[in-house]
């Protein structure tokens, strides 16, 4: 089994490792089982259970053996002669998965709407009742995130009027917690954006010294600091960001959720998030 690190190991809240689901994954796997299904019925019986070889069964029972070599033959020759069948048939399935795929996130979103659009004010930009709400999920050491704080910091000074909040989930080892942690406890002391992209802009992974000097240079309690990044409310707020991102099936960074339907994964251009903020706008109003 495919396994990915499960960061709630590290606050103590599950087991170092979780299987991994990728759509993406299982669509390539399926490929040549499913060829291999065209010539040989027995994989497919097997797979469908009792139902599928009793249908196979009623097979038999309707084509004879030269009938049966028949149909595989014209369907090999129609795959030869037009391979687009087989194309356009996965790309009806990676259709069929991506709009069941939205429908699920459209669901977990409405259900746990009040446990994702949350964040610390300090965490958060726009008013109260800004529209669309986006919820980003970032994680400090990812180079993505790295590319994509900028462009939406640029782009939220032009979009006065959404609800921008912030979640970091530490999901790349234990540098991105200790980072999580610093940024969280300067957040504490005020020190919430200037600290974030100390830590989400630098090329190298700071250790314990380099948190400090930073935080140093913003004039922060040390003391307080310290006791902060190892404290409870700096812990909870982790383990809720963390637990957030599982009800959406969330395992990369960047992650947005802009409106009430849309979950994007992955950096986006100002363009583009303007269209999806755009979007989500009318389909909260609708």
């Amino acid at each position: 089994m495919t396994k990915h690190f499960n960061p709630l190991y590290l606050l103590g809240q599950a087991s170092a490792h979780a299987p991994r689901k990728s759509w993406k994954f299982l669509a390539g796997a399926m490929l040549p089982l499913l060829w291999f299904s065209l010539w040989s019925p027995a994989p497919a019986a097997l797979a469908a259970g009792d139902d599928g070889a009793a249908a196979l069964q009623a097979a038999d029972k309707v084509f004879t053996p030269a009938q049966r070599s028949a149909i595989v033959a014209i369907v090999r020759q129609a795959l030869k002669q037009d391979p687009s069948i087989l194309t356009d048939a996965f790309s009806s399935m990676r259709a069929a998965v991506a709009q069941d795929e939205a429908q699920r996130v459209r669901k977990a979103l409405k259900a746990n709407w009040h446990k994702i659009a949350q964040a610390p004010e300090w965490a958060s930009q726009g008013p109260h009742a800004g529209r669309p709400v986006i919820v980003a999920f970032i994680d400090p050491r990812c180079g993505f995130c790295r590319r994509e704080t900028p462009v939406v910091q640029s782009w939220l000074k032009s979009h006065p009027h959404v609800r921008y909040m912030e979640r970091i989930i530490p999901i790349l080892g234990a540098g991105s917690l200790q980072g999580a942690r610093a940024i969280y406890a300067a957040g504490l002391q005020g020190r919430y954006a200037p600290m974030r992209d100390r830590v989400v802009m630098s090329s190298t992974t700071p250790n314990q010294a380099q948190l400090d000097a930073m935080a140093q240079s913003l004039g922060l309690d040390m003391g307080r600091f310290h006791t902060d990044m190892q404290g409870h409310e700096v812990t909870k707020l982790i383990t809720s960001n963390l637990e957030a991102a599982q009800l959406l099936g969330i395992d990369g960074t960047p992650t947005f959720v802009i409106g009430r339907s849309q979950l994007v994964p992955g950096a986006v251009d100002a363009d583009r998030l303007s269209a999806l903020a755009s979007q989500a706008a009318h389909e909260d109003d609708d």
